[in-house]
């Protein structure tokens, strides 16, 4: 999910979007690896086409690459709102997906979504890329605190000069 404010029109933060592609290519190799199905659905969109980003779960040898590959270029022009794509009745998901959705923020329409397709019998889980409270309960669906996890990560990659700090301009 691209966005991380309510606002849209702001645009996402870039280190919580650029934690969520992280968190993306690490889940979509490891379900590869382990001969899992794996697809991708983005609220982002493609640079040079405002349409969103839907690689339907799979398991060719080519997914792993179409996943990193859409990941790497993803713009933060929000195409969609995540309970429509979740929802979409021309993207129906496949019997027995888990739903894992990576995101800063969830919004009442995809808490709602979230608990529609929970109730259709697929396992969902979130990974919450921000630390800030959302302000909300979401019962039995498992929401996983990566921040914690991920902030050290990226202190220890910039210390090492493997990145630059996202809050530093470039010159």
């Amino acid at each position: 999910n691209i966005p991380t404010e309510p606002e849209v029109w702001r645009g996402p933060e870039p280190q919580l979007l650029e934690r969520g592609v992280s968190l993306a290519a690490s889940i979509a190799r490891w379900a590869a690896e382990n001969h899992f199905a794996v697809g991708l659905v983005a609220t982002g969109s493609f640079p040079d086409a405002p349409r969103t980003i839907r690689i339907g779960a799979g398991n060719r040898p080519d997914q792993l690459n179409a996943i990193l590959e859409a990941l790497a270029v993803v713009s933060a022009f929000t195409t969609i709102d995540m309970a429509t794509a979740l929802e979409d009745p021309r993207h129906p998901l496949p019997s027995g997906a888990t739903v894992v959705l990576i995101t800063a923020m969830v919004t009442e329409s995809t808490e709602a979504a979230l608990r529609r397709i929970r109730a259709a019998g697929h396992a969902v889980h979130i990974l919450k890329t921000d630390r800030r409270d959302w302000g909300r309960d979401l019962g039995s669906i498992p929401v996983r605190h990566m921040a914690e996890v991920m902030e050290p990560l990226e202190a220890a990659a910039i210390e090492a000069g493997l990145t630059a700090d996202p809050l530093e301009p470039i010159l």
